[in-house]
C-alpha cells in the first residue's frame, strides 16, 4: 500500500488514536494534565499569538482566573488553539507551576488593561521537550462542548489529523491559498474508534 510505504513511521499511530495515548506513551500521565483549548476572546486571537511570539502567547497563558485553581494546579498543561472550522491545533505541553496572585499594577500584554490579583493568577510556564515535534502539526477533536476550553487531561480526544512537517500556516488549511494546499503529505485521518477500542483502524485520505 502505497500510503503505508511512504509512511511506515505514521503507522505507529494506529495504536494511539487518542491524544491520551500519546501523552502516555511519552511517559506523561493524563491525570497531571489539564487540557486548554484557546480561543478569540474580544479583540485577541491565541493562535495568531502563538505563531507571531512564543514568549508573548506564553505571558497571555500564565494568566489565569484564580476560580479555576481546581484545573490548573495540574503540573501539566497541554495547550490547543482553536482555528477555522472548528478544529482545534495542539501548540505543546507546558510545565506549570502556580506563583501566587498577579503583581499589583500588572497590565494585560496585548488589552493594556490592569489585571485585577484578587481575581487572576501567575504561574510559571515552561515549554517541555515531550511531544514537541507534534506541536503545529497534530488536531484532535475537541468534543461536542467548545466552550468548555478547560478540560481534565484523561478527557477522551480523539486524533484527527497529522501534518508531516509543521508549515504553521496562518490559519492551517483555510481555503484558496496554493501555498498551504496540498500539505507536503496527505493528512492523516483517522475513521473513529468502535467502542471496543483497536480492531478494523484504518487510515483514509483526505476528501
Amino acid at each position: 500500500h502505497r500510503l503505508a510505504r511512504r509512511n511506515h513511521r505514521q503507522l505507529a499511530w494506529l495504536m494511539a488514536l487518542y491524544f491520551q495515548s500519546l501523552l502516555s506513551s511519552a511517559n506523561v500521565d493524563p491525570v497531571n494534565v489539564v487540557l486548554l483549548r484557546h480561543r478569540p476572546s474580544g479583540m485577541v486571537d491565541p493562535f495568531p499569538i502563538w505563531r507571531s511570539s512564543r514568549e508573548a502567547f506564553d505571558d497571555y497563558q500564565s494568566v489565569q482566573l484564580n476560580t479555576r485553581r481546581g484545573y490548573f494546579r495540574r503540573p501539566i498543561w497541554a495547550s490547543f488553539a482553536a482555528v477555522p472550522g472548528g478544529r482545534t491545533l495542539f501548540l505543546g505541553l507546558y510545565s506549570a507551576q502556580l506563583t501566587g496572585p498577579v503583581a499589583e499594577g500588572s497590565r494585560d500584554p496585548f488589552g493594556g488593561h490592569l489585571l485585577e490579583p484578587e481575581k487572576l493568577d501567575r504561574y510559571a510556564c515552561a515549554l517541555m521537550p515531550e511531544l514537541r515535534d507534534y506541536s503545529g502539526r497534530l488536531f484532535i477533536d475537541w468534543g461536542a462542548s467548545p466552550r468548555a476550553w478547560v478540560q481534565r487531561g484523561d478527557t477522551k480526544k480523539a486524533i484527527t489529523e497529522l501534518y508531516e512537517e509543521n508549515r504553521e500556516p496562518e490559519h492551517p488549511r483555510q481555503g484558496g491559498d496554493p501555498e498551504y494546499e496540498p500539505v507536503v503529505f496527505p493528512v492523516f485521518q483517522y475513521v473513529r474508534p468502535p467502542a471496543c477500542g483497536g480492531a478494523g483502524l484504518l487510515p483514509v485520505r483526505p476528501a
